[in-house]
């Protein structure tokens, strides 16, 4: 009976036996045949940054009203509504019939007012010169004359009085030498007088008379010349030229109709390049300046992606928006570009170049930190921590934690834990 029972015992913990073996054995196959599929990139260096995007409408670079000077008849006209033209093509012309006709009427007034300065000057000459000389010979001649009959006189009168004194001639003698003398002093006095008043006087009323004469000859060809010289300015205004090179964009005349000063039969644009206008926040200022370079998306032109240049930037904010206007060149060589279309652009406010930068999916947060799977030599997930810089939403900088070529697991991540076996995806 003793027998039978040890026996009893004996099976029982053989069976109790195989049974724990065949449960470990079970567990450890399961453990090794869970493999987690995954997918692989290397960690590399790019470029990352963050920016804010605004949206505006383009706008011409220039635009100009042409209008004419010269009031007239349109006589031919040279371009259409969306012709290409430079600067100084000739746009349209005004019939010059009616100013070539003063020119010539003009230039005949010029050489008759020539002829008037001529004489004019001929009669300054004749008044300082041969009408005058003959008087001033003949007073010349007098004075001449009273004065050696002064002098004769002057020395009769001198040796009569010494001689009177002296007792060797007669009173009557020596008054009649005297008369002679004082008689001879007034004629020489009158001769100097006339000579004088003819010089002084008689002369400059006929030099003045001249040169007034001659001054108004030359006022009326002075503003003949000014007539003449308006006239061809005319004339050449009445072909009118595009100020700057650019696009028709509106033409309101036809050839025969007329047109005035205050018309404006032509509107010229610049388009290239074209501006797109946009108002930006206060905050945006400090990162951005005059000359940056953006890219521009135009929403009229799928899959292509434009630069610009920053023009300027306005000082002061808009009083009702309170953002601040801003100006974006955008070359437009091709036309293709139209005033009007709605753009969007990018302004970078932060940028890091040759950095190691990977997806924001691959990253995994876990208690304030920030973790990526990497594989280890033996195909297992190892979850290792890493520091982050520029973090744009779609992509993020790992600053420290990851080196250059380093395998991260980018699909599949959310599902492993540290430690577990995976396979890497052939995708």
């Amino acid at each position: 009976m003793k027998q039978y029972k040890l026996f009893i015992v004996l099976i029982s913990a053989t069976i109790l036996l195989s049974a724990c073996s065949s449960t470990k054995n079970d567990a450890t196959t399961n453990a090794e045949s869970k493999i987690i599929p995954v997918s692989v990139e290397q960690a590399q260096k790019g470029e990352i940054s963050t920016s804010f995007r605004y949206s505006g409408t383009l706008k011409t670079n220039k635009q100009v009203m042409v209008v004419s000077k010269v009031p007239g008849r349109v006589k031919q006209i040279f371009f259409k509504v969306g012709d290409t033209v430079k600067e100084d093509d000739i746009l349209f012309s005004v019939d010059d019939k009616d100013i070539q006709d003063s020119i010539k009427s003009l230039e005949l007034q010029l050489k008759s007012s020539q002829i008037a300065v001529d004489m004019a000057q001929k009669a300054l000459a004749s008044s300082k010169g041969s009408m005058l000389e003959q008087q001033l010979t003949q007073a010349e001649t007098s004075l001449k004359t009273s004065e050696l009959q002064y002098n004769n006189a002057k020395k009769s009168y001198e040796d009569s009085k010494i001689l009177y004194e002296a007792g060797s001639a007669s009173k009557q003698q020596y008054d009649q030498a005297k008369t002679a003398f004082e008689a001879a002093e007034i004629s020489f006095n009158a001769a100097q007088q006339a000579y004088d008043l003819l010089i002084n006087k008689t002369s400059q009323e006929n030099i003045d008379r001249a040169k007034d004469q001659l001054n108004q000859a030359i006022a009326t060809k002075e503003n003949v010349e000014f007539q003449l010289k308006k006239a061809k300015e005319n004339l050449a205004e009445t072909d009118v030229k595009s100020p700057i090179s650019g696009v028709i964009s509106s033409r309101t005349i036809e050839e025969g109709e007329m047109v005035g000063s205050t018309s404006v039969p032509f509107i010229v644009v610049q388009i290239d390049p074209v501006v797109l206008a946009v108002n930006i926040s206060e905050q945006m200022l400090g990162s951005i300046k005059e000359g940056d370079y953006v890219n521009v998306v135009i929403g009229a032109i799928k899959d292509k992606t434009f630069t610009g240049k920053i023009r300027s930037i306005a000082p002061v904010a808009d009083e009702r928006t309170a953002t601040y206007p801003v100006e974006i060149e955008i070359e437009n060589k091709d036309n293709e570009l139209k005033a009007g279309m709605f753009g969007e652009v990018n302004f970078i406010t932060n940028k890091q170049e040759d950095v190691i930068v990977v997806k924001r999916e691959t990253l995994i947060e876990k208690d304030n930190k920030t973790f990526v799977f990497t594989i280890t030599e033996d195909n297992k997930a190892k979850l290792i921590e890493v520091e982050t810089g520029i973090d744009n939403g779609k992509e993020v900088e790992i600053t420290k934690g990851l080196n250059v070529g380093q395998s991260i697991i980018v699909k599949g991540q959310d599902y492993l834990i540290d430690g577990d076996n995976i396979k890497i995806s052939a995708e």
